[in-house]
């Protein structure tokens, strides 16, 4: 069997890690970080990634008994700058659950799997290429944004309402609205993360293209602001706000 470093420990370097590990390989799991760890991202897990993270006996009924933060998603709301918008629901369930809650239980799973953890910065991998080959019969670069440049930049809040006032029909829904002022490809999102003591946790945010992003000539935190404010829904549930935590923007 082949000895083998996995560099990045998000979901795609766990999971390649977990993987190889069982079929009997030596892994080193590589990350610049400490475990858990905070990423900016929507919080969403797609139906696809449920079916991919049951190879690995990660269950949604499992997760929901271990972790405080978990809602389930079973449809999508797709809005444009205009107000149109298409809902789609389905019996099947994804679900919202904090990347610092899912990428932990993945690297858990990866490190139980056999797959030895090792906390080190490689950000240039052809720098450390021998040093690596050295140690390593194969390398799997699972950086993610780290690993090239960055293609789009996102910022993420978490706003907390009542239950009454967020609309029930969307409680278990995503919602992405496309907006012109993001550029061709840009949108913004409301996902609910939590459900509870009635009150609803949301992710907030938008994400744009970096080339659409540096023709804007503003900082990301007011493209934000400017989005929330033409955005009916972010619009209205940005006046029944009762906690929310600083946004954060990332280049990824």
């Amino acid at each position: 069997m082949s000895k083998i470093a996995v560099i990045g420990a998000g979901p795609a370097g766990c999971s390649a890690g977990y993987h190889l590990a069982k079929s009997g390989h030596q892994v080193t799991l590589i990350d610049k970080e400490g475990f858990p760890r905070d990423k900016i991202c929507g919080d969403g897990v797609s139906l696809q990634s449920v079916q991919a993270l049951s190879t690995m006996g990660i269950y949604p009924q499992d997760i929901k008994r271990k972790v405080s933060e978990f809602t389930p998603i079973n449809g999508l709301v797709l809005g444009v700058s205009n107000g149109n918008y298409h809902m789609q629901t389905t019996e099947l369930e994804g679900y919202c659950i904090p990347r610092f809650v899912f990428d932990n239980l993945l690297y858990e799973r990866a490190i139980n799997a056999g797959c030895v953890p090792s906390t080190q910065r490689i950000s240039n991998i052809d720098r450390h290429h021998q040093e690596l080959y050295n140690d390593f019969d194969f390398i799997i670069d699972a950086r993610g944004v780290y690993a090239g440049e960055a293609n789009a930049i996102a910022i993420r809040a978490y706003w907390i309402v009542k239950s009454e006032d967020f609309p029930q029909a969307y409680l278990s829904l995503a919602q992405i609205y496309f907006d012109k002022s993001l550029g061709v490809n840009g949108y913004g999102w409301i996902f609910p993360v939590d459900i509870k003591a009635g009150l609803v946790k949301l992710n907030v945010g938008v994400g744009i293209w970096i080339d659409e992003y540096k023709k804007m000539n503003k900082n990301i935190i007011r493209i934000f602001d400017e989005f929330v404010q033409r955005n009916e829904q972010m619009k209205e549930l940005l006046s029944k706000i009762v906690s929310k935590h600083k946004p954060r923007n990332v280049e990824c």
